[in-house]
């Protein structure tokens, strides 16, 4: 009787389609003969060990992607790459699947050759994989309802954005609705049931968090119609998550009402440095000249000079207090 391992052998060596086993980091464990043909070596005749090497750097972006979505997911899926192939390019779909192998997770795929794509079957996947990139970065997620049954379908980003696995169906209009601030969800269903009558796209912004102790995610949504053969099927939206942009908005106001504050503390001192400083300093100086010119009496002259300086102390007491402003960056 053979042995796991043998059989295992047995299958990749025989196999008539193209297989590869990958280990957690997309290196080559294992390949069929069909595919051993196309592995790239170095000068010394040795095998490179990354399957990426296996797929034309046109697709290699995509490709890479892809497996790290299926190995990080456990969703099993299908795709389709060109070779990377010194002697002719071929084309290839592999399914994959991950699996747990003596307490390691593989990716298994098994595959067989194609014909070329068309350009307009390999334009929409070249797009589906920017779509998926733009969303990532952009912190962007697609969805489409029914406006009359209200069910709903969503892209990969908005399952990111929702934290929802994205194995499982999309969650309802209500649980989505939930989600939102009060005022918000109200706003957002309305939106969505006037776009699926009147077919004119809208903008709005909302407020949500996945559960009651996180602080509310801003958001920005373009709602629109979806037509398919004249006939409004769904109302699409997109999401934009504007979090950052909120918070940066609010500390710039914060830090303009603090300039204008610091301002404004800074004109009052040149007002009362022109004025209320100058003039009893002014004053003092004035007795001091009239009294070394004409002589003044004792009492007199130091009731002068006390109201003066008392106005002075007062004016310095003020500026203390408009330059103990903390907080003005």
């Amino acid at each position: 009787m053979l042995s796991s391992k043998a059989f295992e052998d047995l299958i990749f060596e025989h196999s008539e389609n193209p297989m590869v086993l990958l280990s957690f980091d997309l290196s080559v464990l294992k390949t069929s003969v069909s595919l051993t043909k196309i592995r790239r070596k170095n000068e010394n005749g040795v095998a490179s060990t990354s399957f990426l090497d296996l797929v034309s750097d046109k697709d290699k972006k995509r490709i890479n992607n892809y497996l790290i979505r299926v190995r990080s997911t456990g969703i099993s899926g299908k795709t389709d790459f060109r070779s990377r192939n010194s002697e002719k390019q071929e084309w290839l779909s592999f399914n994959w699947q991950r699996i747990d192998y003596n307490a390691e997770q593989l990716l298994l795929g098994i595959g067989e050759y194609i014909k070329p794509l068309e350009q307009e079957r390999l334009k929409i996947i070249e797009n589906e994989e920017a779509l998926r990139d733009s969303e990532i970065i952009g912190k962007m997620g697609s969805w489409w309802v029914n406006p009359k049954t209200m069910e709903n379908h969503w892209s990969e980003g908005n399952y990111r954005i929702w934290g929802v696995d994205p194995a499982k169906k999309a969650p309802s209009v209500d649980w989505v609705l939930s989600k939102l601030l009060p005022e918000d969800s109200l706003k957002v269903y309305n939106s969505i049931k006037r776009v699926g009558i009147t077919g004119k796209p809208t903008k709005l912004k909302f407020r949500m968090r996945l559960n009651e102790n996180e602080p509310y995610r801003f958001f920005f949504t373009r709602v629109r119609p979806w037509y398919v053969n004249g006939e409004l099927m769904e109302v699409k939206g997109v999401n934009f998550e504007v979090t950052d942009l909120v918070k940066y908005q609010n500390d710039l106001e914060l830090k303009n009402k603090r300039l204008n504050k610091s301002n404004k503390a800074l004109a009052e001192f040149v007002r009362m440095n022109s004025h209320d400083l100058r003039g009893p300093l002014s004053n003092i100086l004035s007795m001091l000249e009239w009294d070394q010119i004409e002589g003044m009496d004792h009492k007199e002259f130091v009731k002068y000079v006390k109201k003066a300086a008392t106005r002075l102390d007062k004016s310095l007491n003020k500026i203390n207090q408009l330059l103990n402003v903390r907080d003005v960056y």
